[in-house]
């Protein structure tokens, strides 16, 4: 049944090379989000805080966390990163690709440093709602990318979009 899924996800995002750029755009835009990368809050806080330091090329997905390389090409990257519970995702760093992320378990983590303000997080008053399997996230190319730590173990797939 998993391994069904990642086919299932890999096939989609395969399937969509021709028009998923396009449409990770479109769903972007249509969201309220900007247009040009350069306008993305995340942005535009880089710029203003001095950060210029892309993550580390085959660690996109998780600042070291294991993860595995489903589809490698010109095109896209797409990796299974499985964040262990009590991980720290670190951040204060800029994505090279446009990515979007699939949740295959429960999304449980705590931001401890936002990329959309650049600014430390507060601890939560109370538990946070893990996100949901089958959850999607979409970061543009260039925003920032946020300090969080695992509060429980989850595997999530990064599909980077090279071009």
């Amino acid at each position: 049944m998993i391994k069904s899924s990642y086919a299932v996800i890999v096939a989609a995002a395969l399937a969509g090379l021709g028009t998923g750029i396009t449409f990770a755009s479109h769903a972007v835009q249509a969201a309220g989000a900007p247009a040009n990368a350069m306008d993305d809050p995340a942005t535009k806080v880089a710029a203003r805080l001095g950060i210029t330091a892309y993550e580390k090329e085959g660690q996109a997905g998780g600042c070291g966390a294991p993860e595995k390389v489903l589809v490698d090409n010109d095109v896209v990257r797409v990796n299974l990163v499985s964040f262990p519970k009590d991980f720290v995702r670190c951040g204060h760093v800029k994505r090279r690709n446009h990515q979007l992320l699939v949740y295959i378990d429960p999304g449980d983590f705590t931001l401890t440093w936002n990329g959309v303000t650049g600014e430390n997080q507060p601890p939560p008053k109370e538990a946070s709602k893990p996100l949901q399997p089958g959850s999607i996230a979409f970061h543009p190319k260039e925003s920032l990318v946020s300090d969080s730590h695992i509060n429980n173990a989850y595997r999530v797939i990064f599909v980077e979009m090279k071009k």
